[in-house]
């Protein structure tokens, strides 16, 4: 609506416009808020699968490590181990 329109319009026309905006405001608003709420339980889902999938591969890894007799360095062995300095 262009604003020569809106001025050709009473006050009860614009009240009821304005009204009317305010209503699709509103439901747009609410069907916004409740895609966000649902997007966030997915996301919050996948998250939680993705936390309990590492947590069985770390396992499996400290069990296969074991089973292998790989032990990891432990910091005191890290600190001594040095690199060759280049010249």
């Amino acid at each position: 609506m262009t604003s020569k329109e809106l001025r050709k319009l009473s006050r009860k026309e614009l009240i009821e416009l304005f009204l009317t905006q305010s209503r699709e405001y509103e439901q747009v608003k609410e069907e916004l808020t409740r895609e966000l709420e649902r997007t966030r339980t997915e996301l919050t889902r996948e998250l939680d699968l993705t936390k309990r999938e590492l947590q069985v591969t770390e396992t499996a890894v400290e069990q296969l490590k074991l089973q292998l007799g790989i032990r990891d360095k432990q910091p005191e062995q890290a600190e001594q181990c040095e690199m060759p300095e280049a010249d």
